[in-house]
């Protein structure tokens, strides 16, 4: 006897898989090509850049840069002046990454939107191919053995099974 595999009938919410990662590819792609697109935004879409006068977290504004290079920023009534190498700006509880300054701007992101985006492609793919390994392993787990061997052993072992459920029927009645 041949063996003939079954065709399954095509389910709407079963996509395949080389669509998935098509579409997966399509949005990280037109992500990147905004990026050089956009000549005036910094280098990435999710980042912020602001002017001297301008607020960068709340009533905290950017002052400029001083004399001596470091970077200022005052809400009124007090001034927080930082060294030119530092990366990050926290006032009132909340943080910014500083990505880029000069005299009269400043490039700042949050902290979520400074992550590089190869970070967020990697860690999203790594927690994927986990999810769908474990689905994998209990979709294979619950498929039942439905095959015939054709080997000897095989058709004692099924004469066998017959002979003793023939007995327990027996048995019972």
């Amino acid at each position: 006897m041949r063996f003939v595999a079954r065709r399954r009938p095509y389910r709407w919410w079963q996509q395949p898989r080389w669509l998935i990662v098509f579409g997966i590819l399509m949005a990280v792609g037109g992500f990147e090509l905004t990026r050089y697109i956009i000549p005036f935004e910094a280098r990435n879409p999710l980042f912020h850049e602001v002017t001297i006068g301008e607020p960068v977290i709340e009533h905290w504004k950017y002052g400029g840069v001083d004399e001596e290079g470091y970077l200022r920023f005052y809400n009124g009534i007090q001034t927080i002046v930082l060294p030119p190498g530092s990366h990050m700006f926290g006032a009132d509880g909340t943080f910014v990454m500083l990505e880029h300054h000069n005299a009269t701007s400043l490039t700042y992101a949050d902290p979520l939107e400074a992550l590089p985006l190869r970070w967020i492609i990697v860690i999203l793919s790594s927690v994927g191919a986990v999810v769908g390994f474990v689905a994998w392993r209990l979709r294979v787990m619950r498929r039942p053995l439905r095959t015939k061997s054709s080997t000897p052993y095989a058709r004692i072992a099924r004469v066998v099974a017959n002979f003793r459920r023939k007995r327990r029927r027996r048995k019972l009645f």
